[in-house]
This record gives C-alpha cells, structure tokens and sequence, in this order.
C-alpha cells in the first residue's frame, strides 16, 4: 500500500540588519506567510528584535537575535565579525539550513562569509538600480554565478555599469514581478 510521507522542509535563514524597520518585518511576513505553507522552514537572524517578532514567532519562525550583525561597515561590527559569523555558523547547524538570504544589500557581507564558511549557498536581495558600479561590485554582485532582476530596465544598467567586471560564465535572468503597468496606466486616466 503506497503511503504519502512528509517531505522535509528547505530552512532559509534571512540575514537582515534593518531588523526595526516595520516595512522589513511585513515583507518577512508576507514571505513567511507563503514559503511556510510551501515546504520552507524560515528563520530570521537580526541584531535586534524584529518589530513584528510576535506575530513572526506564531507563524512558526525561529527568531535569532546575534548582536553582532550590523552594518559591515561600522568599526564596532568589524570587530565582532568572527563571533558573529560563529554564531551564525551555530544557527546553520543547529537549524540544519539550507539555503542562506541576505534580507537587503546591507546584510549581504556577513551572509556572503557565512556561505563561504558553511558551504550553504547564498542569496542576495536587492531592489534597486544604482547609478554607479560601486554598490554592485561592493556587494559582490559580480561574483554571483545567476543574477536575476525584476525587470529588463534593472539587467541593462547592471551590464552597462558591471558587465565587464561580471564572471564570464554569469547566467543572468530577467523575472518580471508579475504587475501589469499597462492596466495602472489606463486606470490613472480613467480618474
């Protein structure tokens, strides 16, 4: 008799360092919400508690609190940088994660050692266009074997700006975030 038998969850570990931000806490909500109920285990690592931290923590969400993970570039998180990242290396463990989300560009040097370190692979979440290639080559973006971007305007001014700097063999692709600018245009001059 065939029986259906429970697959494991894929555990993600956000890494984010904006962890008072309310607008942060909702968006975490809101993937929490669906990957949950999709076969994903989700944990969140801030420095701080997240202002939503309750309601996270009732959906099922292992909440880390590691002091340590603040902006890189202050002096102070430079300093705690290897007992931050073995604290981080703990929760990798322990939580047995798989795949590890840099929640913002600003937590993408911590989660980029931390994959280094564990092995696990790493994603990195940024959702805008920079004028310049500094903050692409800053957070490694160059380096990444698959960059995807929300549209064909963001993957045009990251060649343009990083094109040469990127590895040869970068597989970049383009997933639309699914509006359709069209039916807002023809709705702002229905008004």
């Amino acid at each position: 008799m065939y029986r259906e038998r429970a697959l494991s969850p894929i555990n993600v570990l956000y890494l984010t360092v904006k962890g008072l931000r309310l607008n942060t806490s909702q968006q975490l909500g809101i993937y929490v919400r669906r990957f949950s109920g999709s076969g994903f285990g989700c944990h969140v690592a801030t420095h701080r508690p997240l202002d939503a931290a309750p309601e996270l923590a009732r959906l099922g969400v292992g909440m880390h609190q590691v002091t340590g993970l603040r902006d890189w570039r202050r002096f102070s998180a430079a300093v705690r940088r290897p007992a931050t990242l073995w604290a981080l290396m703990r929760i990798v463990r322990e939580h047995d994660i798989h795949l590890i989300h840099s929640f913002q560009t600003s937590s993408a040097p911590h989660a980029l050692g931390l994959s280094r370190l564990t092995g696990v692979p790493h994603i990195v979440q940024f959702r805008n266009t920079y004028s310049g290639a500094g903050h692409y080559v800053r957070y490694k973006l160059h380096k990444a074997r698959v960059l995807l971007t929300l549209s064909e305007s963001m993957m045009e001014q990251y060649v343009r700006l990083v094109g040469a700097k990127a590895r040869p063999d970068q597989r970049r692709v383009v997933i639309p975030n699914g509006i359709d600018i069209d039916s807002y245009r023809q709705r702002g001059h229905a008004f």
